[in-house]
Order: structure tokens, then sequence, then C-alpha cells
């Protein structure tokens, strides 16, 4: 009988261990799970400032370059179907539908040389409109104020 309870025993601090271990595991897991995401904030601020200096026409890495204007080029198509998007909402029942627009290809972009020269004017910004309702928030909002939808 005493082999029962000595196995028993074994057992249950087998389990401790297990579950102490595992406890340790997921603490350790969910701290450099928090790094991971800092290390990502610290590129997102990275690759903000790059494509700044690029926008303004400032000196950037030839590398970089390319990857600016695939991203200008990609805004520039979210802002396409932005305003489809607040179209689209602005239809009624009963009016004559539309005809489908095409699908437009990505417009090339004429390769841009980076200059350090003074930099251009500040262009007006471009009207942001919420990919969720259509409605235009200004270019500092986060959420939109209209239907609570989170900004990129």
């Amino acid at each position: 009988m005493s082999d029962f309870f000595g196995k028993l025993k074994s057992g249950a601090n087998k389990a401790a261990f297990e579950v102490d271990k595992m406890s340790r595991v997921n603490r350790a897991q969910g701290e450099a799970d928090k790094f991971k995401a800092q290390i990502n904030n610290q590129i997102s601020k990275l690759g903000e400032m790059v494509y700044q200096k690029f926008s303004k026409q400032e000196a950037v890495d030839p590398d970089l370059v390319e990857i600016c204007q695939a991203i200008a080029q990609l805004q520039q198509q979210v802002s396409l179907k932005n305003e489809e998007i607040v179209k689209i909402k602005a239809e009624t029942f009963g009016a004559a539908a539309p005809a489908p627009a095409p699908a437009a290809p990505a417009p090339e972009a004429a390769p841009v040389e980076p200059t350090v020269a003074a930099p251009a004017p500040q262009a007006q910004p471009e009207a942001r409109h919420c990919p969720n309702c259509g409605k235009a928030v200004d270019g500092g909002e986060k959420f939109c104020k209209e239907c609570g939808t989170k900004l990129l």
C-alpha cells in the first residue's frame, strides 16, 4: 500500500513540476512577445521616418526608394477604393445601377531620384475617408467618429 502512495506522491510531484514549468514557459513567452511587439513598433517608426524622407524627396537609399514607390502606389489604390466605397454607399435602391467600372491596372510610378534639394512646399493633406462607412475624417484621428472603425 505504501508503494501506491509513493507512486501517487511521485506523480503529484511530477504534475506540479510540469505545471510550474509550463507557467514559467508561458511567462517567458509572454515577455518575449512583448519585446517582439516593441521591436515591431520601432521598425514601424523607422519605416515611417524613411517614407517621410522619400515623400519630401530627401536623400534615401536607392534600395528603399523602390519600397517607398510601392507604398505610394498602394496608398493611391486605397484612396481610389475609398472613393469607390463612398460612391457605392451613396447609391439608392431603384436608381439605375451604374455599369461596373473595369478594374484599372496599378499605375506605374516613374522612377524618383532622391535629391538633397530644398524641401518641396507642403501640399494639402489628402482627404481621408473611413474604410468602413466612408465618412471624411481628419488627418490625426485614430478612430472614425461615425462608426468607431480604427483608421490606418
